[in-house]
């Protein structure tokens, strides 16, 4: 049996007290119920998306009826609650005069709207900026910070969205896998072209820190040229990009984006050397709190170390063939003071690989040889407790054998000093024989 109140009985005030449990139909026959003055004050009172719903439940003379009573504003507010076609039922229902105000007012309120990003028309470059994407152009020789994308410009794209990377796309000229090649972390480097387009894709080392210890891997950068623009997508902001936006790289002009890939990529292989150099003294201070450690949490750090020189070899590995292919790309091959800043590019790419190998092959064995020194001191100290407790078990035989309930060989006052001493005499001889055997 239904428990809900009865619609055609209810007063204004009850009616507004049972509105949340009463079902549409209920609804309207209790509003149908109110006396005239009531039902107008009632029905002015209600929100728009419930006048909206009772105004299609009824019939269309009654709601012609209601509609004439309501100002333009809030038959906009009723009909923005309806979907189609219900909201163009009640626009229809309108007089001609009431119908063109609230056609105007919607229309107000849709021009009044912020268009979606999707349905933008194109607009200057100055619609890709934001707090990731920023676009960079060497003015009276300082780096400025513009807003328009145009010939001689650095885009530099941290971590951007796809919208971002899709209206780049479109105002280079340029595809947009080129674009989102760097925001892959396992994308080896390489250089590619399409459409006239390059890619020039490298890893960059990346500097973190664990407990108070320095730690290293490689992410990569893109590098897209198109023309005489350049780009650069980047995971993270914390790199050497930092260098060049802040003034700390000499003879740096946006203009000659060939220039500018160079001077990035000498300038991460000078950032390897570096971050080598700090790897080395990190492994020479945990060598030196090695020496005598019985625990395995210096062995741990050294073996993080070690995993940041592998991913720094294989970075560099890639780099310099990379650096190869560019020696021979069309970009470079015409432009001999570009060629000579490649060689030394190359140079000092090979010299931070060479370097990454060796520290990794003498960390490799330096954690191997302490490795061993750990194991070889634990199995000292076992040897010691071995030979203790097996010296110690002496006393505890003889006083067993002493304290047997049967005839004993010993008795009288001096039974308990001849246990003693036998027991005594039996533990300096066990020493004797472990130390003569190196046991001890």
């Amino acid at each position: 049996m239904s428990t809900e109140p009865e619609a055609e009985s209810l007063s204004r005030e009850e009616l507004e007290e049972a509105w949340a449990v009463l079902s549409v139909a209920e609804r309207l026959e209790g509003f149908r119920c109110l006396e005239r003055p009531e039902g107008e004050t009632f029905f002015m009172a209600l929100s728009a998306p419930d006048r909206a719903t009772l105004l299609i439940d009824m019939e269309a003379e009654e709601r012609a009826e209601w509609l004439k009573l309501m100002p333009a504003d809030d038959v906009v507010e009723s009909v923005q609650a309806l979907a189609e076609p219900d909201a163009g039922l009640l626009i229809d229902m309108l007089e001609p005069p009431a119908r063109e105000d609230v056609n105007e007012l919607l229309a107000e309120e849709e021009a009044a709207e912020p268009t979606p990003p999707e349905e933008q028309e194109e607009s200057p470059a100055s619609d890709i900026t934001s707090a990731q994407v920023h676009i960079y152009k060497t003015l009276g020789g300082k780096l400025s910070d513009i807003e328009r994308l145009e010939p001689g410009v650095w885009v530099n794209l941290v971590n951007p969205s796809v919208h971002e990377l899709s209206r780049l796309s479109e105002l280079m000229g340029v595809e947009l896998d080129l674009l989102k090649a760097a925001l892959d972390e396992e994308e080896r480097p390489r250089v590619s072209v399409e459409n006239g387009a390059t890619l020039i894709l490298v890893d960059l080392p990346a500097q973190a820190r664990e407990g108070g210890l320095d730690l290293f891997t490689t992410i990569p950068l893109g590098i897209v040229l198109n023309g005489s623009c350049v780009a650069t997508v980047c995971l993270r902001g914390d790199t050497l990009l930092d260098d060049f936006v802040e003034g700390r790289v000499k003879n740096f002009v946006t203009q000659n984006p060939i220039r500018f890939v160079l001077q990035l990529l000498n300038r991460s292989a000078g950032r390897y050397l570096q971050y080598l150099r700090i790897i080395d003294r990190a492994a020479h201070r945990i060598e030196q709190e090695l020496h005598g450690s019985l625990k395995n949490k210096e062995l741990i750090q050294l073996l993080k170390l070690e995993k940041s020189l592998v991913y720094f070899s294989t970075s560099l590995r890639s780099n310099t063939m990379v650096l190869d292919r560019l020696a021979r790309h069309e970009l470079i091959r015409n432009r001999p003071e570009e060629s000579e800043l490649l060689d030394d590019v190359i140079v000092e790419t090979r010299q931070a690989l060479e370097m990454a190998n060796i520290y990794s092959n003498t960390l490799s064995g330096t954690m191997d040889a302490f490795a061993s020194v750990i194991s070889n001191n634990l199995n000292i100290v076992m040897k010691v407790l071995t030979s203790v407790t097996v010296v110690m078990a002496i006393p505890t035989m003889v006083s067993s054998f002493m304290g047997m309930n049967v005839e004993q060989p010993l008795h009288g006052p001096f039974a308990f000093a001849w246990v003693m001493l036998i027991s005594v005499v039996l533990c300096v001889a066990a020493v004797g024989l472990l130390w003569r055997n190196k046991m001890l």
